[in-house]
């Protein structure tokens, strides 16, 4: 299924509520998952991430989670957006592989500009001890329009 077949089945986003959540994820990233990722994915095989850095052991590289704005978006069935016009990310702190965290995506804002719909969506990622370890924003737009 492409993209705009998936946007014609979702939800219409003329029903997002701003301040509403979108969608949770709870996960542990498993060390497989970040070496593979340093190593492949972004072909950054800094030793913090596949050794040890000075939080005590490998850490989780913050672009791990940029993308998960598309996976909260899909549990709702939320239109994707064919326009990811702008991603601001800021990283608070060392996640470890296996350790659970949770995802949040909230919709923080919707406008328009030059007459076409857009979605600010807040992605919180915070620890099991709830601390906040990171916080983003991306920028959809979410139709091209007739």
């Amino acid at each position: 299924m492409n993209q705009a077949e998936y946007n014609k089945q979702a939800v219409d986003w003329r029903y997002i509520k701003e301040g509403s959540v979108v969608a949770t994820l709870v996960y542990g990233v498993p060390l497989t998952d970040v070496y593979h990722f340093a190593a492949a994915a972004v072909e950054d095989p800094d030793p913090w991430y596949i050794e040890d850095s000075p939080f005590g052991g490998p850490v989780v590289p913050p672009g791990y989670f940029y993308g998960e704005y598309l996976r909260l978006l899909v549990v709702p069935n939320y239109p994707m957006g064919v326009l990811n016009s702008q991603l601001t990310f800021e990283s608070k702190g060392p996640i470890f592989p296996g350790e659970q965290v949770t995802i949040t995506g909230t919709v923080d804002r919707l406008f328009k500009k030059r007459d076409r719909p857009y979605l600010d969506l807040g992605i919180t990622i915070t620890k099991a001890n709830g601390q906040i370890a990171g916080h983003g924003i991306v920028t959809l737009l979410l139709e091209l329009g007739d």
